[in-house]
């Protein structure tokens, strides 16, 4: 693996009553975020009881692709959007290179 690759953790709750459109709107968003440059992956892990915690894992070539991403008017769309079936802003967690396997 190479040690430039950027990850980012994304914590949020969805709605109650909002899971399906929750998740729907991340994966459509994961859609999206594949035809930026220096876009690898990115997975989506539902809360392990309902209204706990979703955990979103992206993973980026760099942090300037990922820097792309975040000032895209793509982006800013997909969070609009969220904004209607999620319960407050996400919270996120930028872990590089080997540090996302051995913190």
């Amino acid at each position: 693996m190479d040690e430039k690759n950027v990850f980012r953790v994304v914590r949020r709750r969805a709605k109650p009553g909002c899971s399906e459109a929750y998740e729907a709107l991340v994966r459509a968003m994961f859609e999206d975020a594949r035809r930026f440059p220096g876009f690898l992956a990115a997975e989506l892990t539902p809360p392990e009881a309902p209204g706990g915690e979703y955990q979103i894992l992206q993973r980026f070539a760099t942090e300037a692709d990922l820097a792309r991403w975040n000032d895209s008017q793509e982006r800013a769309a997909w969070h609009e959007r969220l904004s209607h079936v999620a319960d407050g802003p996400p919270e996120y967690v930028l872990l590089h290179g080997l540090d996302a396997w051995f913190p």
